[in-house]
C-alpha cells in the first residue's frame, strides 16, 4: 500500500477478507472518547468542495475547486460577461478567485463552522482578456481566533495577474447540511 501523507500505514489484509475475493480498503477515522466519529481530512475537503460548487453565486462563474490541508485552488474560465468597458476581466472576478481560494485554504483547517472574511487586501498586476484565472491560496498563519491566507491569481499563460491576503475568523454558523456541507 502506498503511503499517503503522514497517517497512512501499510496494513496487512485480514485473512477472512483475503479469501473472500473482495478488495480491501482501509479508511482512517478518529473516534472521540464519547464515541463520535470524526471524518477524515479528505472527507472534510470533499464536503467543502461540494458546498462551494453548489452555491448559487457559482452558477454564473462555473468554477472548479480543489481543497487540501491549508491550500486551495480555484479556476474560472474567462467569459466576455466578466469584462469591463476596456474589454478585460473586471476586478470583482479577480477578487472572487483570490477570496475563494484563500477562504477555502483557511476553511480546510476548520471542521465545525463557517469562516467569515474579516479583511482582504489585493493587488491587480495585469489585465486578463482570455483563457482562465487560476487562484492558488495558502494558509500562512493560524491561531485560535484568526487564520491568515494568501492567494495568487495566474492567467492561462502562467503569468501572475493578481495577489492578495485575507484574514478569516470563525462564525457562529455551523458547517452542516443546511449550508450544503454534505
Amino acid at each position: 500500500m502506498k503511503r499517503s501523507g503522514r497517517f497512512a500505514k501499510s496494513m496487512p489484509e485480514p485473512q477472512w477478507l483475503k479469501n473472500s475475493g473482495l478488495p480491501c480498503i482501509f479508511i482512517l477515522l478518529t473516534i472521540t472518547p464519547s464515541g463520535k466519529i470524526i471524518m477524515s481530512r479528505q472527507q472534510h475537503h470533499e464536503k467543502l468542495q461540494r458546498m462551494y460548487l453548489n452555491a448559487a453565486v457559482n452558477r454564473q462563474y462555473e468554477p472548479k475547486i480543489s481543497v487540501s490541508r491549508g491550500e486551495a485552488e480555484v479556476i474560472i474560465e474567462v467569459k466576455e460577461d466578466f469584462f469591463h468597458s476596456a474589454h478585460s476581466v473586471h476586478g470583482s472576478v479577480y477578487f472572487k478567485v483570490l477570496d475563494d481560494s484563500s477562504y477555502f485554504a483557511a476553511s480546510s483547517l476548520v471542521t465545525d463552522c463557517h469562516l467569515v472574511t474579516v479583511s482582504y487586501n489585493l493587488y491587480f498586476l495585469r489585465p486578463v482578456k482570455e483563457g482562465f484565472l487560476r487562484g492558488v491560496g495558502k494558509v500562512v498563519n493560524s491561531s485560535r481566533r484568526v487564520i491568515v491566507a494568501e492567494s495568487e491569481v495566474f492567467d492561462s499563460r502562467g503569468k501572475l495577474a493578481a495577489r492578495g491576503s485575507g484574514t478569516f475568523m470563525k462564525s457562529s454558523l455551523p458547517l452542516d447540511e443546511n449550508v450544503g456541507y454534505l
